[in-house]
């Protein structure tokens, strides 16, 4: 396997890193989906900077973020590891102030998510259909 065919990581270092983050889904999209339309890439950016964020606020690092899809292209899977595996994130309930604790809700609305544990912590994911071709795959994501 080339460099070029591994699937790309983001390390998260803090809060700094989300516009980096951003950048780098951009970079990603315009390398690996360049069909991929803005108001899909603005889905995914979404989704990451939430999984990423409670990653930073919630678990212990390292945290990677990485970006795969299905084989037929149909589905992208944003995957954030964290060394936090007896974490469970919640939807719609956090320890942050009444104004906070939506992002999973409005991953939610977007992707199939779920969290898979490991022993060097827990990875939290997200399923997204970006052509609405069905292909089987999301719901094997899952």
């Amino acid at each position: 396997m080339t460099e070029a065919e591994r699937d790309p990581i983001f390390i998260l270092d803090g809060p700094g890193s989300m516009a980096a983050l951003r950048r780098w889904l951009t970079l990603i999209r315009d390398q690996r989906y360049p069909e991929l339309p803005d108001d899909k890439l603005d889905e995914l950016r979404l989704i990451a900077t939430e999984l990423a964020a409670n990653a930073i606020e919630h678990a212990a690092g390292p945290r990677v973020v990485r970006v795969v899809s299905c084989s037929h292209g149909n589905v992208i899977v944003v995957q954030v590891d964290d060394a936090s595996g007896g974490l469970a994130p919640c939807r719609g309930r956090s320890r942050l102030p009444a104004d906070r604790g939506r992002g999973l809700t409005m991953v939610a609305g977007m992707a199939e998510w779920g969290v898979c544990y490991h022993p060097d912590g827990k990875t939290v994911w997200a399923a997204a259909d970006v052509t609405g071709r069905p292909c089987g795959c999301l719901s094997a994501a899952s």
